[in-house]
């Protein structure tokens, strides 16, 4: 798969079936669009092609409501999109001035101009251009006009069918239901960053932690509790538990907290990249009255993370 930046270094001497969105999680719903696609491009002897937007729409748009918390960073989603078989996977970069384009100004400059599609797959619900003015009717409106662009719309009936949605699956994380939001995913969800100096207190009671700063600040952090988690390191994983809260025992935190307790692990990481797979949440966040209790409750919390491994 061929990753782009930029627009203008698309080939455009080959036979495309394209498709757009956000695809955030590339969740089991986001791959039949995937499939559809593929399908169209091998028999028409084409190549697929996403079409992604960095930064995040709403990321730059107006909102009322809080910022947007996404479930993929971009080297996430293009690791995913290639385990697809995605040919192409494009990130336009998305500004105010873009979303200010006429529908007929994003076709033709930004669809046409940059990519020469032979095929566009696409929602019936898709919108696009200032105020959101563009739909599938619009598109198919041009297509009668351009023999050589086919638009192929999945119909109301095919997107309804399919119950996940990135919506339920940020629900569910926000919550810590990770089970379910795994299984809409297809795959355990993760977290990925740097390890950077903590206060040392689980080292003296036993469960050392690496205090984990996210590389990407726009990524949804799973609700606060103790979870099941896998830790990959340097190719190599490794069982652990891990924690999100603002550490009431030792007198609370101004921010959120996210320490992972690696399993059979005692090397020096600070500073280094890992990425965390979260599996079950085991438990809530407790303020215990004594460093014992917390420390008899962290034996607990790992015999049963043990447990659901094994």
């Amino acid at each position: 798969m061929k990753v782009y930046k930029e627009n203008d270094s698309f080939p455009k001497d080959r036979k495309i079936v394209l498709t757009i969105g956000s695809f955030d999680g590339l969740h089991l719903g986001h791959r039949k669009i995937l499939e559809r696609v593929k399908s169209i491009a091998k028999s028409i002897g084409g190549e697929s092609a996403v079409i992604t937007f960095d930064p995040h729409p709403r990321h730059v748009l107006p909102q009322t409501e809080e910022a947007l918390k996404l479930l993929n960073d971009p080297d996430e989603k293009s690791q995913l999109m290639k385990k697809q078989g995605i040919n192409h996977l494009v990130f336009t970069p998305f500004t105010k001035e873009f979303s200010q384009q006429s529908p007929q100004e994003y076709i033709q400059s930004f669809l046409i101009n940059n990519f020469k599609p032979s095929v566009i797959v696409i929602g019936y619900d898709h919108r696009f251009g200032i105020d959101r003015k563009g739909n599938i009717e619009t598109l198919k409106e041009y297509s009668n006009k351009d023999a050589s662009l086919e638009i192929i719309e999945i119909p109301k009936e095919d997107i309804e069918e399919i119950t996940v949605s990135s919506t339920k699956i940020r629900n569910y994380l926000n919550v810590g239901n990770i089970e379910k939001a795994n299984k809409m995913l297809g795959y355990p969800y993760s977290l990925s960053g740097k390890i950077v100096t903590g206060n040392n207190i689980g080292s003296k009671i036993g469960f050392p932690t690496a205090n984990l700063s996210l590389i990407y600040p726009h990524k949804l952090v799973p609700g606060i509790g103790v979870y099941a988690v896998k830790v990959d390191y340097l190719e190599n994983e490794y069982e652990g538990m891990l924690y999100i809260g603002a550490r009431p025992t030792l007198g609370g935190a101004l921010k959120t907290s996210i320490e992972v307790n690696i399993f059979n692990f005692n090397k020096n990481i600070y500073d280094q990249s890992i990425r965390v797979h979260f599996y079950k949440k085991i438990r809530e966040e407790v303020h215990f009255q004594t460093m014992d209790h917390l420390q008899n409750q962290l034996l607990k919390d790992k015999e049963n993370v043990l447990k659901y491994f094994s």
